[in-house]
């Protein structure tokens, strides 16, 4: 269809004010047909079933007043928690590694937006000053001197008829919103593991400690099973037993 325009466009054009206007009829034709041709299907985001509430959600021990979580381990109350996720924050290098990467999709996306409009190739620009010598041969008393400047460049445009620069860009927007989802991912699973961590330390020391008790207890058993046999209040089955546990 393009191709009939333009062939149609030429052969009406046989003098000059009618090829100024065919070409004018050509260049709209062609700008127009840039702005909503595009070659490939849209992008549809695919369905992913996910629930719309917790499966716990109606369960009266669990909250259900809005409340802020993006700091949510703070609600331990424990300032060494809180001082180990901060380290993280600032110390991890893959999380640093996806904060790049958001930077470096934002780059891309710049490039990929700056292709849509017309590109410069290349710009020259100087200046130059001539004089004769006062002892060059033949030389004229008057002053013939003169300053010669020079300015130029180069622009490329190429329309995007078919959508190539928009469908790039397109693309250069999906990276930037992964990589930046990406880091979240990176930020939530970060935090998560520093507190479970940080959990299963303080549980460890915890039962630890209740192993210690116990251990002085069976020992303090012990001697008064002991004292008790000596005594002739009990057996020595009660030592023995006491000396298993």
């Amino acid at each position: 269809m393009l191709m009939k325009l333009i062939i149609k466009i030429f052969l009406t054009g046989r003098d000059a004010a009618t090829f100024k206007l065919s070409v004018c009829g050509l260049l709209a034709a062609v700008l127009g047909l840039s702005g909503c041709t595009m070659v490939g299907p849209d992008f549809v985001k695919p369905e992913a079933p996910v629930q719309t509430e917790w499966l716990e959600a109606r369960d009266p021990e669990v909250k259900t007043e809005p409340a802020d979580y993006r700091e949510w381990w703070t609600v331990f109350n424990d300032p060494v928690l809180a001082t180990l996720v901060e380290s993280a924050y600032r110390q991890n290098l893959p999380l640093q590694i996806s904060g790049i990467r958001i930077h470096q999709a934002r780059a891309q996306l710049g490039v990929l937006v700056g292709n849509v409009y017309p590109q410069q190739q290349q710009a020259i620009g100087g200046a130059n000053y001539n004089r004769i010598s006062e002892h060059s041969p033949n030389s004229r008393p008057i002053d013939d001197s003169f300053w010669q400047y020079e300015v130029g460049f180069d622009v490329a445009w190429e329309l995007d008829i078919w959508g190539k620069f928009r469908r790039a860009v397109e693309s250069g927007v999906a990276n930037l919103e992964t990589a930046i989802a990406s880091y979240d991912d990176v930020l939530v699973s970060l935090t998560a593991e520093v507190a479970r961590t940080y959990v299963l330390l303080r549980t460890s020391e915890e039962r630890l400690e209740i192993a210690r008790e116990n251990v002085k207890i069976q020992q303090r058993s012990l001697q008064i099973a002991e004292i008790r046999f000596k005594a002739g209040a009990v057996t020595e089955l009660d030592v023995v037993q006491a000396r298993c546990w």
